[in-house]
């Protein structure tokens, strides 16, 4: 007997300006038909369910949810499921047990395992508490099947493929300390399939690690597995029906270029992850990345190698399959390739830490589905273009040499989230920031930072009714005059502002007790939790608001240190330390992990300095992790490391596609965290009838 009720809860967005999703259909009474669902979820939220699992009596079976994104879109659209019972928060990508997993073109699955003994013996119940997730990339609802069925027979990879395997552990990971996951693996009990290296047991079956279909194995996570030779693409090419391989974080060395050519043999993959290695070779060193980049595949993370040359245009071009590519932290030259004209699929390119010069063509600021930009760290210059894409949500252009005018068209951008143009000599800001607050403001910028450039006139006060800015940074300017004294519904959201080391004057109001830095509770204890105001080195005049004086029985870290007046020591007083300019993050070229350089906003900016005074590099990136910590946000700005093994059950990759792909030191590029998880709270029951 069989019985899986489906229960709604109420959908509820991510962010709080995500429009609600609209209600899952009714379960269908159909007993052929009642184990799916179709329903559709908003950008920027979720719709959540519970699955009650009532199996046969006397078996114990793995579960299988489909997730399958329906009308043809290129969103992405991720489920993650608990036990129900353990958590009363909604799962979500840093809150869930279990994670799907890309098995091709909008489809993911999700595997649970069945109840192990300990579980059985202490009455652990099978139901599932499982949320929809939509990351917000793509600005339409996405309708969407959920189905789910019971597996009795787990899949054994076949014995051909088992072969390939053990060839594998032979080559790479007989030093000591290499493929360490896979070497526990060997002593757990009940292993599948046995093969003799040394004194080692192999379990020759990576179906644990990945996923497999009817055998074959489609997805293999050997990330951070400490695998240590030369890159074996002649096996990898052996799994003919690979779709996504996720190696970053080993020590493979060898030639790009003959890495893709093994590869290219694979006629259906699609997602290719070899970051944070030692491989070597020219980008632009022929045509074989491009036959990569041409065919099947659409995301690839070249991150943090050691990889030469320049970008070549055909990976770019109306040819290319890419929605996601990176390859930050190589040593790459030359300039942004000017072929992204007929670019309707790319969605983020991040080429961090470089050393790429010239400008931003206009074809790729005009690229329609781009969404996220990183060319943080490089050596680029001139204006910068007016980027019209109607997607684009977060924009990462720091520690480069861009002049003039921020384009006018980020100032109330529908879809910006956060902006991130620090170190550059930018002068000239968008008037929807400096003229008059507008009170139907809805920008959804939550994260402005525009330190250390050359604006100046007063404090742009058009911010003040931006309802989503949650991080205002203006150090380090030319800025002058009076700083603003909020009325009552300005800066509702905002959690740390810092105008240090400018020339602002006058006193200051009590306006800013209104504002969310007084208003919206800490996230924690310690100070790294609270809000913040700083205000460091300028011509501030007393006296100093009362709200101020006794900021911290609010729980809000206040910087005021080298103004007109003498400020109060207290436990936080000059915590910001001085420095000089900040410099650029170090990584450039580097072939492995273990050098990230901290991070304020996730962006692969960080150091430790700030300007004397104010808040440092250090300290705002130590509020801001805080801040992501307590939130448990969605793959935002918190360093992703979500690969974790789940169970007994595969080795899921981090569900999002963006998450998957993004450098871990820069997850955060998907922009600002939104509020952390709701209760799980069910409402409506659908139900169903008993086969």
């Amino acid at each position: 007997m069989l019985l899986l009720a489906l229960l709604l809860a109420a959908a509820a967005a991510a962010q709080a300006q995500a429009p609600a999703p609209a209600p899952a259909q009714q379960a269908d009474s159909d007993p052929e038909r009642w184990r799916t669902l179709t329903a559709v979820v908003a950008p920027g939220a979720f719709n959540t369910y519970v699955v009650k699992v009532d199996p046969p009596d006397g078996t114990n079976p793995a579960i299988m949810l489909t997730l399958t994104q329906e009308g043809g879109q290129n969103s992405d659209v991720d489920l993650y499921c608990n036990r129900f019972g353990e958590s009363d928060y909604v799962p979500g990508p840093d809150t869930a047990e279990w994670s799907s997993f890309g098995i091709g073109v909008n489809k993911d699955q999700l595997w649970v395992p069945p109840l192990d003994e300990a579980e059985q013996a202490a009455g652990v119940s099978a139901d599932l508490v499982c949320a929809v997730w939509h990351a917000g990339f793509g600005s339409a609802p996405v309708p969407y099947t959920l189905s789910m069925r019971f597996e009795f027979n787990i899949t054994e990879m076949i014995p051909e493929e088992q072969e390939v395997a053990r060839q594998l552990f032979d080559r790479c990971c007989t030093q000591d300390g290499s493929c360490r996951l896979w070497k526990a693996a060997n002593a757990d009990e009940g292993g599948k399939a046995t093969g003799l290296t040394g004194a080692t047991l192999v379990d020759a079956d990576l179906c644990q690690f990945g996923a497999c279909e009817d055998g074959y194995l489609v997805q293999l996570v050997a990330q951070d597995w400490g695998m240590a030779c030369p890159f074996p693409g002649d096996l990898f090419a052996q799994f003919e029906k690979l779709q996504g391989l996720y190696l970053s974080y080993n020590n493979f060395t060898g030639d790009i270029n003959e890495a893709a050519r093994n590869l290219s043999a694979l006629p259906g993959l699609q997602e290719l992850g070899i970051g944070s290695n030692s491989m070597t070779g020219r980008l632009d060193g022929g045509t074989l990345l491009c036959d990569l980049a041409q065919g099947t595949v659409e995301m690839l993370q070249l991150s943090r190698n050691q990889l030469t040359g320049t970008l070549p245009a055909c990976l770019f071009n109306g040819n290319s399959t890419l929605w996601q590519f990176s390859a930050a932290y190589n040593q790459l030259e030359g300039s942004l390739p000017d072929a992204f004209q007929t670019s309707r699929k790319l969605q983020l390119l991040d080429v961090k830490g470089n050393k790429l010069a010239g400008s931003v063509p206009a074809s790729l600021a005009d690229a329609p589905s781009l969404a996220l930009l990183d060319v943080t760290n490089n050596s680029l210059a001139g204006m910068l273009p007016t980027f019209t894409s109607a997607s684009l949500q977060v924009l990462y252009l720091s520690f480069n040499n861009f002049s003039g005018a921020v384009p006018e068209n980020l100032g109330a951008h529908p879809s910006l989230r956060t902006l991130d143009l620090q170190n550059n000599s930018l002068s000239q800001l968008p008037a929807a920031w400096t003229g008059q607050p507008e009170a139907d403001q809805s920008a959804p910028l939550r994260f402005l930072r525009l330190s250390y450039n050359q604006f100046g006139g007063g404090f742009p006060d058009g911010l003040a009714t931006f309802p989503n800015l949650t991080f205002l940074l203006l150090d380090n300017n030319d800025f002058s005059g009076p700083l603003p004294d909020p009325t009552a519904g300005q800066f509702p959201s905002l959690r740390i502002i810092d105008v240090s080391n400018n020339q602002f004057s006058g006193t200051l109001g009590n306006g800013w007790a209104q504002t969310g830095l007084f208003r919206l509770p800490p996230r924690g204890s310690s100070p790294m939790y609270w809000n913040t105001f700083a205000a460091a080195n300028n011509t501030l005049s007393p006296p100093v608001p009362d709200y101020l004086l006794d900021a911290e029985l609010a729980a809000v870290v206040v910087l005021l240190d080298g103004n007109g007046f003498e400020v109060p020591e207290t436990s936080f007083s000059g915590a910001a330390g001085s420095a000089d300019k900040l410099t650029a993050p170090s990584g450039s070229g580097s072939g492995n992990a273990g050098s990230n350089s901290a991070s304020t906003s996730g962006s692969s900016t960080g150091s430790d300095s700030s300007g004397s005074g104010g808040l440092s590099g250090g300290a705002i990136a130590g509020i801001v992790v805080g801040v992501v910590v307590a939130l448990a946000a969605v793959a935002a700005l918190v360093a992703v490391r979500m690969q974790r093994r789940r169970r007994a059950g595969p080795q899921n990759v981090g569900s999002g596609k963006f998450d998957r792909f993004i450098d871990d030191e820069a997850a955060a590029h998907l922009g600002m965290p939104p509020p952390a998880s709701p209760h799980f709270r069910p409402a409506v029951e659908l139900t169903s009838s008993r086969v």
